[in-house]
Parts: structure tokens; C-alpha cells; sequence
């Protein structure tokens, strides 16, 4: 099981992978759907690490506040007190999510230090204290 459930669309991808070299970096593990071998069952998998995640990190985009499956993903992290919004394109998402606190990454091209970032990441360790052996040392 990973520590974070990433939820995105297609066309985001490249935005996605920025994400998740992110993530891994400080140590924790990202389930998304480059991780599904090919002719493999996807729906019992995405089910299975959506409900054992301890973050769904949902990246809301002009097209992932119209897909069906971003929506249904951050409705079960905001049910499980585990989602973590993070704004591609400044302002879109779904009015139910407008209590959660976004990062606006919407103008980041990978860059570390930045405060947005910087923000996501402290949120995160709240959620998945890192597990990494040197950060035990």
C-alpha cells in the first residue's frame, strides 16, 4: 500500500510526474495509474489503495473538475480527512471542496524552496510522517 493516492487526469500527466518526483524525493511511497501493469484489473486496485492511503492528493485542473473518477477519488479523501488539493489552473475545482485549503501550483514548473510547496509538504508529513530509515537516524 502506498502513503499517498494520487488522483489526476490523463492530460495532466506530465504536471502529475512533477508530483510524485516530489513526493518520492522526501520519501514517501505515491500510488497513481502508471504503477498498474498492463492488462491488469485497475478498478479492485485503485479501491483497495484509495481506502488504505493515509493522502489523497487530488490535483484539480480544467479537466479533472470534470472528470467523474477525480471527483468520486477527492470525495473519499475529504470523507477520510486525508485530502490534499492542489490547484494546476488558478481557481478550478468543485464548489463542495472549497472548505479545503488548496496549494496553487498552477505557475510551478518543479522548483523546490517555494512556499506553496513548501506548505504542501508539511501538510503531507502531518498526514504520512516520513517513513525513510535516515530521517529515524
Amino acid at each position: 500500500m502506498a502513503d499517498i493516492f494520487l488522483s489526476y487526469t490523463h492530460v495532466d500527466r506530465s504536471r502529475a510526474r512533477l508530483i510524485v518526483d516530489l513526493v518520492e524525493a522526501e520519501g514517501w511511497t505515491v500510488w497513481w495509474d502508471r504503477g498498474i501493469e498492463p492488462g491488469m484489473a485497475w478498478l479492485p486496485e485503485l479501491e483497495v489503495e484509495l481506502a488504505n492511503c493515509r493522502a489523497v492528493v487530488v490535483l484539480w485542473s480544467r479537466t479533472s473538475t470534470t472528470s467523474e473518477w477525480v471527483v468520486r477519488e477527492a470525495r473519499a479523501g475529504l470523507n477520510k480527512g486525508a485530502l490534499v488539493p492542489i490547484l494546476l489552473d488558478q481557481d478550478k475545482f468543485p464548489a463542495e471542496f472549497a472548505g479545503v485549503q488548496a496549494t496553487d501550483l498552477s505557475h510551478w514548473k518543479g522548483e523546490t524552496g517555494l512556499d506553496e510547496v513548501e506548505a504542501l509538504l508539511r501538510r503531507l508529513a502531518r498526514l504520512v510522517p516520513p517513513s525513510r530509515i535516515d530521517t529515524v537516524r
